[in-house]
């Protein structure tokens, strides 16, 4: 009986996924049969080693609109793409995932060209992967003399949320 119950909590310690085994949660969604006429395209979580951005924050072109620096509310816009093998975002798989401005999602439409990322790896490979760029920003209030006049603060500039 002894033998029986040690053999059977054996195996249990080997059916079970070690932390390094433990899948990751996907990001993102599957990807769109168009993009995998070109080569396959994993997912975050079908990756030895995810794409991981390289570039530093790029500067965004983004005028908060009229009235934005009198409330607190953040501007966020998130896009989904897949990273080519050699770490550019591939124009043609650009999708907008979800928005709270227009003007935002468009500015960062026009950034997508200039991060660079570190390919994801399957099985000592550089494969395709799905990723999701996301940014949030808020909009920076300055008190100029001529907004001291008119009331208006001038928020012509952003900074990052937290």
């Amino acid at each position: 009986m002894r033998v029986m119950l040690a053999a059977g909590l054996f195996l249990f310690v080997l059916a079970s996924p070690l932390p390094a085994q433990a899948k990751r949660r996907c990001t993102g969604e599957a990807p769109d049969p168009a993009w995998l006429a070109e080569a396959p395209v994993y997912r975050d979580c079908e990756v030895d080693r995810p794409a991981r951005l390289q570039t530093a924050e790029v500067r965004i072109d983004f005028v908060p609109p009229p009235g934005a620096g009198r409330s607190s509310a953040c501007f966020r816009a998130e896009f989904q793409f897949v990273v080519d093998t050699i770490g550019h975002a591939e124009p043609a798989t650009v999708r907008p995932a979800s928005s709270n401005d227009r003007s935002l999602e468009e500015a960062m439409r026009a950034i997508l060209d200039q991060l660079r990322y570190q390919p994801a790896v399957l099985q000592g490979a550089r494969v395709r992967q799905i990723v999701v760029y996301t940014r949030t920003v808020a909009p920076i209030v300055r008190v100029t003399p001529d907004d001291e006049r008119t009331g208006l603060p001038d928020v012509r500039s952003t900074t990052i949320c937290r």
